[in-house]
């Protein structure tokens, strides 16, 4: 059972950045204004996401504009300014004493809801910071594709994301501690991208824990 102070909630999915359907729709229509999609591409996207197919939208996405980043981080900042600070699911997430968050999401939804987690936000990229977490004892935040607030820390598409998880066993190994020390509660994700997130994670055996995945 979940115990107060062990408390850990995993959302989102797969390194296609959590990004709703609207937010994707807004960006092929950007790739589009900054012309490394053709109004083909962007029909073809916005088809497939119909379709459920947001992993490869994204992984296509992150390679239309390949030497022009800036223009995507720009894109994701207008695509996800216009959402509520913080969803009814968040506020309900508050009463759970909840100490530590993994997720993929970009938006701004996480820091609203657990103020007191974000100066102890930490990204794949933060191998040192990592290694000095004992998920366990401490609080923090770990998102798995990055910051805004970081462009150069922003994971898009499951390609990109699957790549630096191959390049950062710091953040396997704390999420191998995390998994040891806490009961994760997965929500908002199907286990087809669960896996996918966590494909890089081999555990040495059985977790002595039980998690929870909310389907």
């Amino acid at each position: 059972p979940l115990r107060a102070g062990r408390r850990l909630r995993a959302r989102s999915a797969g390194g296609s950045a959590a990004l709703e359907k609207a937010a994707f729709q807004l960006l092929a229509y950007w790739a589009l204004e900054q012309d490394v999609a053709t109004p083909a591409v962007r029909t073809a996207w916005v088809n497939a996401l119909d379709r459920g197919r947001s992993a490869s939208v994204a992984d296509q996405i992150a390679s239309a504009f390949a030497g022009r980043e800036q223009a995507l981080y720009a894109g994701l900042r207008n695509s996800l300014q216009s959402k509520k600070s913080s969803s009814a699911a968040h506020e309900a997430l508050k009463g759970l004493g909840i100490t530590g968050v993994i997720t993929t999401s970009l938006d701004k939804n996480i820091d609203s809801a657990f103020p007191g987690l974000v100066a102890s936000s930490y990204t794949v990229f933060d191998a040192a910071a990592l290694d000095a977490v004992d998920p366990a004892r401490d609080s923090f935040l770990l998102r798995l594709c990055g910051s805004l607030d970081r462009p150069d820390t922003i994971l898009f598409g499951p390609a990109q994301y699957a790549s630096a998880m191959a390049r950062s066993p710091s953040c396997v190994a704390f999420l191998k501690r995390t998994f040891a020390s806490r009961c994760l509660l997965f929500i908002g994700m199907s286990l087809e991208t669960l896996e996918d997130s966590l494909r890089a994670v081999v555990l040495d055996g059985p977790p002595a824990r039980r998690h929870y995945a909310l389907i």
